[in-house]
């Protein structure tokens, strides 16, 4: 059964290092493992524990125990008047709103590309579902007009997942013996995105055939 990369990406993202440290790598399949290293090397983890264990830790006051205090932030990234096109609306992308900090930055990166690709956006702030994600309360979700969805993925993975996902690519890489190494090729490894290419570009123009059959009948 194929795996959702997107949960999986935004699982480990959710995870604090020391939880991500404690995944056993080998009971992962391949398509986790490069998604657990992606996200190893975005951290840079080594070094932000480091740098995490030369602060002083910060004295704050706990929330209560029956409510989780909203991020400062959250304002700033829901939008307030929803547009005329909410209510067939798609979700291009969501964000769980994990305790360290980066979700601004991803949530304003990936409306920015989408935005700069003419891809009107809408940000709300949901309710994390708990059995999937236990320390995440809430998740940023963006929104887009119905019908755009496949090209804000596209959009999407060229302009921000596929860096990502290069990292984690490097780091596997670099793991490997030169036996191993050697034993790859390119076409080895893109097997599997060649043959989405293949299918993807063979159902759209399946589909346009499709639709100007029905057009000349």
């Amino acid at each position: 059964m194929a795996i959702d990369r997107e949960f999986l990406r935004q699982h480990y993202a959710s995870l604090s290092d020391e939880a991500l440290a404690a995944v056993d790598r080998n009971d992962l399949v391949e398509a986790a493992q490069m998604l657990y290293d992606e996200e190893r090397a975005r951290r840079g983890l080594a070094v932000r524990q480091k740098a995490a264990a030369a602060r002083p830790a910060p004295v704050a006051s706990s929330p209560p125990a029956d409510r989780e205090e909203v991020p400062d932030d959250a304002e700033d990234l829901v939008d307030g008047a929803a547009p005329a096109w909410i209510d067939s609306a798609a979700c291009a992308c969501e964000f769980p709103d994990y305790p360290e900090g980066r979700t601004s930055d991803e949530v304003a990166a990936a409306r920015d590309v989408l935005e700069g690709a003419g891809i009107p956006s809408y940000v709300t702030m949901e309710e994390a579902a708990p059995q999937s994600r236990p320390r995440i309360q809430r998740a940023y979700r963006i929104l887009i007009p119905a019908g755009l969805n496949l090209k804000a993925q596209a959009i999407l993975e060229k302009e921000i997942y596929n860096e990502r996902e290069e990292m984690g690519w490097r780091a596997q890489l670099e793991e490997l013996s030169d036996e191993a190494l050697a034993e790859l090729t390119p076409d080895v490894i893109c097997a599997g995105l060649v043959d989405r290419i293949e299918r993807l570009t063979r159902i759209y123009n399946e589909e346009v055939a499709h639709r100007k059959s029905e057009a000349d009948s």
